[in-house]
């Protein structure tokens, strides 16, 4: 005769609430410790490839004419053609001759105004510049110096750059324009005595940029007495700004 099966009752062992408290804590400690264990070396390379708080820098996007020429006359003669037409003109050279038009603070301008100026004849692309300096080895007296100096380029810079703008939309003449360029000068002259004056070995950067600064400054001020008609003077301030840009740039 077969068993019946008898009917078994499990009971369910009631767990202490704060037994399973203190599991739950030992769970998320030890969860975020492994956690941080493996991201840390992750987080540690992000943070030193990604920020430098000793390190300075400003972007510049030049829009270039590209030529498809080694020849410096050829060249030559289509810098001064974009002259005339209220491009800066300045020719740079990487293994082809390049003209470079314009500046602008975004890629996405300089990306815009070179697809604009491009056609079947003619390409215009852009490239990037940084001004940048180091300040890890200067006292904070000497980063307050040197940061000075080049936030007051930057300043003069956007000053110049609408004087040009406005010389194009013909709201101010060129008398105007030089006398604000002058006063530009004497200012920056004055900055560049008292560089002179400290002889300081971590000044030698930011004085040859500001010695050429100045002397591009006295060169456009006095090409104010250029037929427009040939050569627009605010060709003349964007060609005075690129090379002034490119030199800050160059170490």
């Amino acid at each position: 005769m077969k068993n019946k099966y008898r009917e078994v009752i499990v009971r369910k062992k009631r767990i202490n609430k704060g037994v399973l408290a203190t599991l739950v804590i030992i769970f998320v400690f030890a969860f975020v410790f492994i956690l941080s264990f493996f991201l840390s070396p992750i987080i540690k390379i992000a943070n030193v490839s990604s920020s430098n708080q000793y390190l300075y820098e400003k972007e510049y996007y030049f829009v270039m004419l590209k030529l498809d020429t080694s020849n410096k006359q050829e060249a030559q003669k289509e810098a001064q053609n974009l002259k005339s037409r209220g491009g800066a003109g300045v020719l740079l050279f990487e293994n082809n001759y390049f003209v470079i038009v314009s500046f602008y603070e975004t890629k996405e301008d300089a990306k815009s105004v070179s697809e604009k100026l491009s056609n079947e004849e003619q390409t215009f692309v852009l490239k990037e510049q940084k001004i940048s300096t180091n300040t890890k080895n200067l006292s904070q007296n000497e980063t307050e110096i040197v940061l000075k100096y080049y936030n007051y380029f930057i300043d003069k810079i956007n000053e110049i750059q609408k004087l040009s703008n406005s010389l194009d939309s013909k709201t101010l003449s060129s008398i105007s324009a030089n006398l604000k360029l002058k006063s530009i000068k004497t200012e920056s002259c004055l900055m560049l005595d008292f560089l002179i004056n400290e002889n300081n070995p971590h000044f030698e950067q930011i004085k040859n940029s500001f010695l050429s600064f100045a002397s591009a400054l006295e060169y456009s001020s006095e090409q104010s007495h250029l037929n427009s008609a040939i050569i627009p003077y605010s060709s003349v301030l964007r060609e005075m700004m690129i090379l002034s840009i490119l030199n800050f740039c160059t170490k």
